[in-house]
């Protein structure tokens, strides 16, 4: 099996086309799907150059664009006078396998309707289902209630946007703007929003099961009661964000920040905490039966061994591979309940 990078450093060394680049594993693995992130992974083999950097036989020119994409999530623009070829980005970006990227750069991806077009129209316009808005500032409209199910809204702002009971369901919203927006009781299950900005944004009592959230920032949200079980949250920031009575049954959560924000009644059985980061202690109830953890997470716990003993943890290694019960769970199965050890 291909070696994969070692969990504990986090920077990746490439040699791409005979340059060498240097950048973390986060912004590798930032689009899940991507050749790059199951490179990185150890998935697909690898072959590495005397120095330990994988080897990759692209053109390190248009690698440099790949990799800006991957840090902003917004698609590069070239100048006229540059002698880099769009049509040529377009085939890099198949090549490392990034939908999203392919998506923006298709002419294909140029929106159906401007701002102006929008607010002149908004009376005839009865369904914004299926239509492209990618890239447009639609910052402080009013979208209650409406259907924006299976739209492109990659890199849109949406900005302090009124989203209340609004469908966006299996819509492409990658790197799009959020912040401040009223989501209640939306449905966005289904979609992808990699890296998308949600701060200050809130979500109480929506729906988002099955969506792709990585790297999204949801600092100071209040997301209470929301439906998001089996959603890919990697990496994502809830510092300061009200989740509580979320259902994140089954959620991958693996290496989001959970620091500071409240987590009372917050269903978290059968998620992967892998490298997350969160105050196990400083919960009053905190539901995690058969959670993922590493081993080095559980021994950080600070609590009594009594109790520690009892909190079940399913132990598994960094990178994907079965997990194993973490030392001294006794064989218990139950819910972590700090404070209140709820015994099944």
């Amino acid at each position: 099996a291909p070696a994969p990078v070692l969990a504990s450093d986090p920077w990746v060394h490439l040699n791409v086309g005979g340059r060498l680049f240097v950048t973390t594993k986060q912004t590798l693995t930032a689009h899940a799907s991507s050749m790059l992130a199951r490179l990185v992974a150890g998935h697909i083999p690898s072959a590495r150059d005397p120095s330990g950097a994988i080897l990759i036989d692209r053109d390190p020119d248009y690698f440099a664009l790949i990799l800006n994409f991957l840090r902003t999530g917004r698609a590069p623009s070239l100048p006229p006078t540059c002698a880099l070829c769009m049509d040529a980005l377009l085939d890099e970006a198949h090549f490392y396998q990034l939908q999203s990227l392919s998506d923006m750069l298709d002419p294909a991806f140029r929106a159906d309707l401007s701002r102006r077009d929008l607010l002149l129209n908004r009376r005839q316009i009865s369904s914004f289902r299926g239509l492209r808005l990618n890239d447009l500032d639609l910052s402080y409209l009013d979208f209650s209630g409406e259907v924006l199910s299976m739209s492109k809204l990659n890199c849109t702002n949406f900005s302090h946007c009124d989203m209340r009971k609004a469908r966006l369901l299996q819509v492409e919203a990658a790197g799009a703007k959020f912040h401040a927006c009223d989501f209640t009781d939306a449905l966005l299950s289904s979609s992808n929003y990699e890296r998308a900005d949600f701060s200050n944004c809130i979500m109480r009592n929506a729906a988002g099961s099955g969506s792709v959230f990585t790297q999204c920032d949801f600092t100071g949200a209040d997301i209470g009661g929301s439906i998001l079980q089996k959603a890919d949250m990697r990496g994502v920031s809830f510092r300061g964000a009200n989740v509580e009575h979320c259902k994140l049954q089954y959620a991958n959560l693996r290496g989001a920040d959970l620091t500071g924000c409240s987590l009372v009644q917050t269903q978290l059985t059968g998620s992967d905490l892998r490298g997350a980061r969160l105050d196990w202690t400083a919960q009053r109830i905190l539901m995690v039966r058969y959670a993922k953890v590493t081993q080095a997470q559980y021994d950080a716990i600070e609590m009594e061994e009594e109790k520690k003993r009892k909190l079940r943890l399913v132990c598994a290694p960094d990178e994907d591979g079965a997990g194993e019960e973490c030392a001294a769970s006794d064989n218990y199965s139950y819910y972590i309940v700090t404070g209140t050890i709820d015994v099944e």
